[in-house]
């Protein structure tokens, strides 16, 4: 019995051992598929799992996952305009106006509008100094715009590119969408296009989510009950015109609507008086980052009360 005993154990092992070197074999097969199939241009080091702005307990609503294919409709809110402003023109071609606006969630604050046309201005990306928006703006450069989310090494969260100097990678944690500059047009598509829709552009901002959808439909589907200040791009005439856009509540400068609120005011009649709203638009940033800062202009500028290391810049052309 002994004898026998032996020799069936002996069997049993090199089975069990024969299995585990073919698992082996087949995880490093495995691996080294997945190695060859990495995008090149990636960082070398890991990115991190989610951006700055999210990691903040009171900051949990920038990462939006890329809108349904067919996103169900909802009505625009069009805000109450409490106070409304005037345009004041510029000489380079810009305008911009401020209001005091009532949004659908009951956030009263500043709605400052500053319009472009696109192919008037110059667009590119700015390195703050001491992550403070207005640092280092110097001419020809007139406005500073907050440039979407950013690591805890002031590093930027996805791509940030401009006339070809790539500051940051595409990076699926980054947000769902990308503000492209591109032949003297603008764009709000989503993040996950491929490269060929934005590669070589002007200007690329990867941010999220996506407020307005073509249609226009509204791109955020509920109230979930954060209130921020908020940044954001608005495309108007089939992408001639952007209106980059500031709001913040009158109470308290970090605080102002949830996404929601924000998404129903862009899409509907907006606070300077335009009968229709944004045709696209998408976040940039929120919270203590939200802020715009034009050259002489106070009206039109808002200081956020926390970093901004990277800006979008605009200059005359």
């Amino acid at each position: 019995m002994h004898q026998w005993f032996v020799p069936r154990t002996s069997c049993a092992a090199m089975a069990v051992c024969a299995a585990l070197s073919a698992h082996l074999i087949a995880c490093d097969a495995i691996n080294n598929a997945n190695a060859q199939r990495q995008r090149p241009g990636r960082p070398v080091h890991p990115p991190p799992i989610v951006p700055l702005r999210s990691t903040s307990p009171i900051l949990q609503d920038v990462i939006v996952p890329d809108a349904p294919a067919t996103p169900p409709p909802v009505p625009t809110a069009a805000p109450t305009t409490l106070a409304r402003g005037r345009w004041v023109d510029s000489p380079l071609g810009f305008r911009t106006h401020r209001a005091v606006v009532r949004l659908a969630d009951g956030t009263e604050g500043p709605w400052i509008t500053v319009r472009v046309p696109v192919a008037r201005l110059r667009f590119g990306v700015m390195r703050t100094e001491s992550d403070r928006l207005a640092s280092g703006l110097r001419a020809p450069n007139r406005i500073a715009m907050v440039a979407g989310y950013f690591e805890r090494d002031k590093q930027p969260s996805g791509v940030l590119e401009a006339n070809r100097v790539i500051h940051g990678q595409h990076h699926s944690h980054a947000g769902s969408g990308l503000f492209v500059v591109r032949d003297g047009r603008a764009r709000v598509i989503a993040a996950s296009s491929p490269q060929s829709e934005w590669a070589g552009s002007e200007l690329v901002v990867q941010c999220g989510p996506r407020l307005v959808e073509a249609g226009p439909t509204v791109g955020v589907y509920a109230d979930r009950g954060e209130r921020f200040a908020r940044a954001a791009a608005c495309i108007r005439d089939g992408g001639a015109t952007v209106d980059f856009i500031v709001t913040w509540s009158s109470a308290e400068a970090l605080r102002g609507p949830g996404l929601y609120a924000f998404a129903l005011a862009l899409a509907g009649p907006s606070p300077a008086g335009d009968a229709t709203g944004c045709e696209t638009a998408l976040n940039l940033d929120g919270g203590p980052s939200a802020g715009i800062h034009v050259d002489g202009v106070t009206e039109a500028s808002h200081a956020p009360i926390g970093p901004v290391p990277w800006a979008i810049v605009l200059a005359p052309r």
